[in-house]
């Protein structure tokens, strides 16, 4: 991350890639998983608001793309 740390991070967008758009898969819980390797641990409490949009593809063949929202001084 350029200029901050995980502690700036106001708020995640995540689209992951699931066989119908309208229901969460296995992406989700694979999403859930990497947002708690980095968020609400006890070594780092912050809980930034997210959302997840679930497509049905991406390009290159991506299986999610995340936007980072970050705050500074």
């Amino acid at each position: 991350m350029i200029g901050g740390d995980f502690g700036s991070v106001v708020q995640l967008r995540a689209y992951p890639v699931t066989p119908d758009a309208g229901a969460f898969g296995p992406r989700m819980a694979d999403w859930n998983e990497a947002y708690g390797r980095f968020f609400d641990f006890p070594g780092n409490p912050h809980k930034p608001a997210r959302t997840s949009f679930p497509v049905t593809a991406l390009p290159g063949n991506r299986t999610i793309e995340v936007e980072i929202i970050t705050v500074s001084p």
